[in-house]
């Protein structure tokens, strides 16, 4: 009886501490305008107390410029921390803009997520349209 108490105890003891890394990505549009901003939502899991690596997105991703990226979130939940981030991005040229796959590291476990693409696209012109400035140019003044 205690070396079956004992067996199950490690049995336990190990799964519980071999609980997998989660990580997902995902974006709010896989389409948008030159200029518009979408958001990339990085959300991972990893045991409690434990060293991990989060993925940080190589600012060389031809044709993504970031706006603005979020401090890591973290909340505490059954023996997990749950962590979260959001980048705000944006891109000038037109065409596909590929997002790698990032991975999280942790307990000697590695989580990736999907490549994602995003359309960048031109607005719509119309040619009966007259086109103008976003603003008309202004004179200095001069004394």
């Amino acid at each position: 009886m205690k070396k079956l108490f004992s067996i199950l105890t490690l049995l336990f003891t190990t799964l519980v501490w071999a609980q997998p890394v989660r990580f997902s990505a995902e974006i709010d549009t896989n389409r948008i305008l030159i200029g518009d901003q979408f958001t990339l939502q990085l959300k991972g899991e990893v045991n409690e107390g434990t060293n991990f690596e989060w993925p940080i997105i190589p600012d060389t991703v031809s044709g993504l410029d970031f706006v603005d990226i979020s401090k890591i979130d973290t909340s505490t939940k059954d023996g997990f921390w749950h962590l979260s981030q959001k980048l705000t991005l944006t891109s000038f040229d037109s065409g596909y803009v590929a997002i790698p796959p990032l991975t999280v590291k942790a307990n000697g476990q590695e989580a990736s997520s999907q490549a994602m693409a995003v359309a960048v696209a031109f607005p719509e012109l119309s040619e009966e349209q007259d086109y103008y400035d976003i603003k008309e140019p202004m004179e200095p003044p001069f004394n």
